[in-house]
């Protein structure tokens, strides 16, 4: 049967590939992979500004604030962690890719996010 860590690599593979499905078989174990649809903005719905970049979902979970919650209007560094997506019993710290400022936090403590929600929109510095 297939190891433990070949199985989250091949998870974690797939998460960063641009492939919408994954079949995985082995002997007596089969693995099947599917990433959800991505939910397109709803009218009405603010873009982010220009110089205003989006941090995205990188999996389906439940997002969770960290202990010092980030606020908006809040300067964030470069590796700063922002929120932590809790799935599939592993937890996917999400850090800042640089400095900036937060202007718009989508997210909320215990909710389920899709895999390529707009979670922050962060303004570099």
């Amino acid at each position: 049967m297939a190891q433990i860590k070949t199985i989250k690599e091949l998870i974690d593979v797939f998460d960063k590939s641009d492939a919408s499905e994954f079949d995985y078989e082995e002997a007596d174990f089969k693995l099947h992979l599917k990433k959800p649809e991505i939910k397109r903005k709803v009218s009405g719905e603010k873009v982010p500004e220009i110089g205003v970049n989006a941090i995205t979902a990188p999996v389906v979970g439940t997002y969770v604030s960290p202990k010092n919650r980030i606020k908006i209007g809040e300067r964030v560094l470069a590796g700063q962690e922002l929120c932590t997506i809790h799935a599939m019993k592993i937890a996917n710290t999400i850090s800042a890719p640089y400095d900036g400022i937060v202007e718009r936090i989508n997210a909320r403590d215990g909710e389920i996010v899709e895999y390529g929600a707009v979670l922050f929109e962060i303004a570099r510095l």
